[in-house]
């Protein structure tokens, strides 16, 4: 989850409960489909609409984090999430600061 979106200087993600899927929950315990569901941010990135990367931030394995979009142009960009092997993409969008 990105917020707010469009954003003016700091933009929040945070990463919800996963539920494991149907065949998860016959295959594995218990313990191992809950480690499973609770995913961590170990990096963002954000690109601009040409792909450049803009900025790289690296995180402990958060649930939440705060990202500083101080001096970015107005405009859309890409954010990506990862947790070192899910990866997800979202659009943002920048406004006046």
């Amino acid at each position: 989850q990105v917020s707010p979106n469009p954003s003016k200087g700091t933009l929040n993600v945070i990463v919800p409960n996963v539920p494991p899927r149907c065949d998860e929950s016959v295959s594995q315990s218990a313990s191992k489909i809950a480690a499973s569901s609770q995913r961590k941010i170990t990096e963002i990135k954000i690109y601009d609409n040409a792909g450049n990367l803009k900025l790289i931030q690296k995180e402990n394995k958060a649930k939440q984090a705060k990202v500083n979009l101080t001096g970015f142009k107005t405009g859309v960009y890409i954010i990506e999430v990862t947790d070192g092997k899910y990866r997800e993409k979202q659009q943002i969008i920048v406004g006046e600061q």
